[in-house]
């Protein structure tokens, strides 16, 4: 089973088909969990309302965000849409080329597309984007905060996070045939 999951795929094979629903389910997940969430944190908390988890730990915070990651960019909601869109367009350009036929490397890509969707539909649905997840530590009275994050960022860290180790691990089909 484990040797099978990290073999390559042949492209256009049926194995790729699966793995091409599979990613696609992914990305459905993703986007589901994550506009979910965010709906029930903008119909059961006011703006701003914090509710502790985990004591000096973690909170759930209802925050928008009108920029990229830790505020970048805020207000340039349409130039932000147009680099998702040029990712995505350059993504599925390049498909087969990024994913050099290895499974993870096809999820990785459904994690970053679920995030990228949910994330574009908060910039034209609400014009920023809704933000919850709270993590910072407290040290001398003094709490010290992560930037509030969603589900969206954190699929499309995990994403890019798993293909730069594929990338890394792997060895490329280019780089055997040399």
């Amino acid at each position: 089973m484990c040797k099978k999951l990290f073999s390559t795929i042949e492209f256009g094979s049926v194995r790729e088909k699966k793995t091409w629903i599979a990613t696609f389910l992914i990305m459905l997940a993703v986007l589901g969990i994550d506009l979910g969430s965010k709906f029930a944190v903008v119909n059961t908390f006011k703006l701003y309302e914090s509710r502790e988890v985990i004591p000096d730990f973690f909170s759930l915070t209802y925050v928008t965000n009108p920029g990229a990651a830790w505020g970048m960019l805020a207000g340039k909601q349409y130039f932000l849409l147009g680099i998702s869109l040029i990712v995505f367009i350059g993504c599925i350009i390049f498909l087969r080329k990024l994913t050099e036929g290895f499974v993870e490397r096809y999820w990785a890509i459904g994690l970053l597309f679920g995030g990228m969707f949910g994330n574009s539909f908060d910039r034209l649905y609400h014009g920023e984007v809704i933000d919850f997840f709270d993590c910072y530590v407290v040290i001398n009275n003094q709490a010290h905060h992560w930037p509030i994050f969603n589900v969206a960022d954190i699929a499309i860290c995990v994403g890019v996070g798993i293909f730069i180790l594929s990338s890394l691990l792997r060895q490329s089909k280019q780089e055997k045939s040399e």
